[in-house]
């Protein structure tokens, strides 16, 4: 990407955090008349050591959470009420899947990203709180 084009976007949102500030980052380029492509052979590495014990609930803490955060700003006001019913019920779905599988800590932050995701809590969460 071109800095230009960064500045006239006017960077990430910081509101994402963690996860989902590339989607919004092509959304509005895409209104702006740009393209985004996918290369399929682009790697990118993550030291998971590094990362922490916490990385699992906090990941997917934010990429729930922030599929509502990307609906109220991305998607089109008609469709933003069935948008929101889907997250909810497949995070829902996600949490029944977590506990299943014996997951508590990982359900107990699926929970709390559909319950600030639907109240409009958004960026950096208390970690304390997802953990």
């Amino acid at each position: 990407m071109r800095t230009d084009l960064l500045r006239r976007l006017e960077g990430f949102h910081e509101d994402y955090f963690f996860a989902g500030e590339m989607a919004d980052l092509c959304s509005r380029a895409r209104e702006l008349g740009f393209g985004s492509w996918i290369v399929p052979a682009a790697e990118a590495v993550h030291d998971l050591d590094a990362a922490g014990s916490h990385r699992d609930t906090l990941y997917r803490y934010y990429s729930l959470r922030n599929r509502f955060l990307f609906a109220e700003r991305r998607v089109a006001k008609s469709a933003r009420r069935r948008v929101r019913l889907l997250w909810t019920l497949r995070g829902l779905a996600r949490v029944l899947i977590a506990l299943f599988r014996g997951r508590i800590g990982r359900a107990r932050s699926l929970w709390i990203a559909v319950v600030d995701g639907r109240a409009g809590r958004f960026g950096r969460a208390s970690e304390s709180r997802v953990r």
